[in-house]
């Protein structure tokens, strides 16, 4: 409940409901809000990780190995849009 995929090839966008993830305060209405997601292999997690600490980047949310079965690390880009990384376990 509150989370939609849609699959094209290789790609999957996912939708979901505000607080299912994150319990962010809501956009302003007619601002642009988005969270990406990429896969890689469940070891290049890590390693996605451990280069974006390196570079300074702040993690959102840990390499964390999900109840859904995906290993996963959540950071933000410069304009705040949530970045996932995730492997399929």
């Amino acid at each position: 409940e509150g989370w939609v995929e849609l699959r094209a090839g290789s790609n999957t966008l996912a939708l979901t409901l505000p607080g299912v993830m994150f319990n962010d305060q809501l956009a302003p209405k007619g601002t642009l809000s988005l969270q990406l997601a990429f896969r890689v292999s469940p070891s290049g997690v890590q390693r996605c990780a451990d280069e974006l600490k390196a570079k300074g980047v702040e993690l959102v949310h840990p390499v964390t190995d999900q109840p859904w079965g995906h290993r996963t690390v959540f950071f933000r880009d410069p304009d705040g849009n949530v970045v996932e990384i995730y492997a399929e376990l």
